[in-house]
C-alpha cells in the first residue's frame, strides 16, 4: 500500500507499507485510531507558545515510517532479516513499521502533561494499578517501568488486548505479536 501524506517541515511524501503492517494499518482504521491520532496534537502547550504550529500524533507516526522508508532506501542491512515474534514471522522492517504504528496509540490527549497526572492518579490507586497490569498483561517488574513518560506503552497494551478480543484468530496473532513487541521494546530491559 502506497500512502500520499505531508509531514510539517518536510513535505509531501509517499509511504510504502505492506503485509502485517498494512494489516495493522487497517485494524487501526477498523477501530478509528487513525483518525484519532490525526486529531491528536503532539505538541501539547507549545502549541500556545507558536500559533499556527501543527504536528499531530499521526504526523509523527508518518514521519517515523517515512524515516523507516529512507532507512531502507539508502540499504540499512537488517531490514530484510526476519524473526518469529509469536506466531508470524517478520522482517525487521515489518517490526520498525509495527513499532512506528503502535507508538503513539496509548497516547491521551494534551501528551505529558496529562500523563504525568493520570500517573499520580495511578500511583494512589492499587486498584486501578491492579486492574491495569491485569489488561496490560504484564507483572510487576514491567509495571514499576512504567512512568509518565511509558504510561502511553502501558496504555497501548490495555487498547491492543481490547482490540485482540474482537479479533479473527489471525488478526489475534497479529495483535498478539505487537503487543510482544511492544513488550520488549519499551518494557523489558
Amino acid at each position: 500500500m502506497k500512502f500520499t501524506y505531508s509531514i510539517p517541515t518536510i513535505g509531501k511524501v509517499e509511504i510504502n507499507f505492506n503485509g502485517y503492517p498494512y494489516k495493522f494499518y487497517q485494524i487501526m482504521e477498523r477501530h478509528n485510531e487513525v483518525e484519532r491520532l490525526k486529531k491528536l496534537e503532539h505538541l501539547g502547550v507549545l502549541q500556545n507558545i507558536f500559533p499556527g504550529i501543527r504536528h499531530t500524533r499521526w504526523d509523527y507516526t508518518m514521519t517515523m515510517l517515512y524515516l523507516i522508508q529512507r532507512l531502507r532506501e539508502a540499504g540499512l542491512e537488517g531490514l530484510s532479516r526476519t524473526r518469529k515474534v509469536g506466531e508470524i514471522v517478520l522482517s525487521g522492517r515489518d517490526i520498525m513499521q509495527l513499532l512506528a504504528l503502535v507508538a503513539n496509540i496509548g497516547h491521551f490527549p494534551g501528551t505529558f502533561a496529562v500523563e504525568k497526572g493520570i500517573m499520580r492518579y495511578i500511583a494512589q490507586s492499587k486498584e486501578l494499578r491492579n486492574k491495569l497490569k491485569d489488561l496490560a498483561a504484564i507483572d510487576d517488574e514491567q509495571f514499576s517501568q512504567i512512568n509518565y513518560f511509558t504510561l502511553n506503552k502501558l496504555m497501548a497494551l490495555v487498547k491492543l488486548q481490547w482490540w485482540q478480543e474482537e479479533a479473527d484468530d489471525a488478526e489475534k496473532n497479529l495483535i498478539s505479536a505487537v503487543k510482544q513487541l511492544v513488550k520488549q521494546s519499551f518494557l523489558d530491559e
